[in-house]
């Protein structure tokens, strides 16, 4: 979780949804690691519609 979170403050937001999903792959009810990403992806989508 730690390098995930260090990756999302920096910014590499695909980098740390690979690093939770590689959470979920080896726990698949890691709840912690799901709602990272849930947040992660928002915020992705989020940055891509302004820059558009």
């Amino acid at each position: 979780m730690d390098q995930g979170l260090q990756e999302y403050r920096r910014g590499e937001l695909d980098r740390a949804i690979r690093t939770w999903k590689s959470i979920l792959s080896f726990n698949a009810g890691h709840s912690e690691a799901r709602k990272a990403i849930e947040t992660a992806t928002i915020q992705k989508k989020s940055l891509q519609v302004m820059e558009d």
